[in-house]
């Protein structure tokens, strides 16, 4: 959509104003994301971050432990490209795992 608007910067009303090579930059970012959540999903094991299963009276504690540990290992392996940019740690980890929700139940 954007690539076909005549435009120079973009002020998409959330962050800051930016022009084509940022908006591709960021484009990129998500891609690196999706990859990097995919991974995740076909790495990490169902159940990981729930130390003693024994102790639990609810299933939801394996998906929301789960989910957790697929955000740290998502947010690891775009961290050489992009982890000095600002807010990376705290925001990557809880958007690989709305990425990580939604390629868990949707795809």
């Amino acid at each position: 959509m954007f690539d076909a608007l005549d435009w120079d910067f973009l002020s998409g009303g959330h962050g800051n104003v930016g022009s084509r090579a940022d908006v591709d930059f960021y484009r990129q970012f998500l891609d690196d994301l999706e990859a990097a959540v995919g991974e995740a999903l076909a790495n990490v094991p169902w159940g990981a971050g729930t130390t003693d299963p024994a102790q639990l009276n609810a299933h939801t504690a394996y998906l929301s432990n789960w989910i957790a540990e697929v955000g740290k290992y998502a947010t690891e392996k775009p961290r050489p490209v992009y982890g000095d940019y600002s807010g990376f740690d705290h925001a990557t980890p809880k958007n690989a795992e709305l990425v990580g929700m939604y390629l868990h139940s949707y795809r």
